[in-house]
């Protein structure tokens, strides 16, 4: 290992900020240090409790785009349904149209032959 790696912070060469020819740090040091890290706390907890309001927003727009698609699926199944039932109605009255179409021209044709000439 190389020495620098060897020596610790605040060893010969490398003073810890604020520590005096003792070793113990000053006063406003361990004060401006205290505070800072309460502030840091703070913030952190500020982000962690902002993370987690984003986190359940996120969980409700995701439920609800799931709910919208459930429903879009649903409703598609609905309207799929729908449009066989009218194509199966279509289909019968086309049917029935094309019957009475033949009966009426059975009937034209009955009503011309018997009329005197």
């Amino acid at each position: 290992m190389s020495e620098a790696m060897d020596q610790p912070t605040g060893g010969p060469g490398h003073p810890r900020p604020g520590a005096g020819d003792d070793g113990s740090m000053e006063p406003s040091t361990c004060q401006e240090l205290l505070h800072r890290l309460r502030e840091l706390e703070a913030e952190n907890s500020a982000l962690a409790q902002a993370n987690e309001n984003q986190r359940e927003t996120y969980e409700r727009c995701l439920d609800e785009v799931a709910n919208h698609v459930v429903q879009a699926l649903l409703n598609q199944k609905d309207l799929r349904e729908e449009c066989i039932k009218l194509k199966k109605r279509v289909f019968d009255l086309e049917r029935q149209n094309q019957m009475l179409s033949a009966l009426f021209q059975q009937k034209l044709q009955l009503t011309t032959g018997s009329l005197p000439q």
